[in-house]
């Protein structure tokens, strides 16, 4: 086809020039979508129940609708068009069950009976696990009955874990120190103020020192 447009072009003619047209197959058919179309009307045709305990939550199928995407996954080395749930889409849902589904963690803490000290373990929490809970949201509406999802939940680690508290921990009494003060009844209620603050409190060691030196003080009033 090119040699006979350059052959027109430097003769110096007028012509015509047959194009030729190859004829290619689509990709996809209505008929292999036909599955898809079935999944997706059974995602779609009922509600489905979200389980955690005792608590329930109903999808309707007009939520389910919004929820439905297609990705490609190759099933028999052929690559297919494959409905589901998305965890994006969720999210929105996902936020309003999430206080409900979890439970709080509880630090590790210290304890002591005047001569030694031990640690308490934490203990963990739970919190939504919202891939997972999309991955049972999605097997439970390719259902036409028991339309059931379970929450899926993930640990969930407190501020303070017991193996930290457990390098933290001194369990070795190794002496104490006291000493009495009689000051004025004000300076007596100050101290006692403080220690209650200062009560169960881990404190880092600190350096301390002493400066010898002394500044001068002038004289009161009066005084020579």
């Amino acid at each position: 086809m090119r040699q006979q447009i350059k052959d027109l072009v430097f003769a110096f003619k007028t012509g015509q020039i047959p194009v030729p047209i190859v004829v290619t197959e689509p990709r996809l058919v209505a008929a292999d979508l036909q599955p898809v179309l079935e999944q997706a009307e059974t995602i779609v045709g009922s509600p489905v129940q979200v389980a955690h305990g005792d608590q329930t939550w109903t999808l309707s199928p007009e939520q389910m609708s919004s929820l439905l995407d297609v990705r490609q996954e190759e099933v028999n080395g052929v690559a297919t068009s494959v409905p589901f749930v998305s965890a994006e889409k969720l999210g929105t849902f996902f936020d309003t069950i999430e206080e409900a589904v979890a439970t709080a963690p509880v630090d590790a803490s210290f304890k002591q009976d005047g001569t030694k000290a031990w640690v308490v373990p934490g203990v963990d929490g739970e919190r939504l696990d919202r891939a997972k809970t999309a991955e049972a949201v999605s097997a439970a509406a390719l259902k036409r009955s028991g339309r059931v999802a379970e929450v899926a939940v993930t640990a969930a680690e407190p501020d303070l874990t017991t193996a930290e508290a457990e390098r933290w921990a001194s369990k070795t009494f190794w002496r104490s120190y006291s000493s009495e003060y009689w000051g004025t009844s004000n300076r007596r209620q100050n101290v006692r103020v403080a220690t209650q603050y200062c009560s169960n409190v881990i404190m880092a060691p600190v350096t301390s020192s002493t400066s010898t030196s002394r500044s001068a003080r002038a004289p009161p009033p009066g005084d020579s």
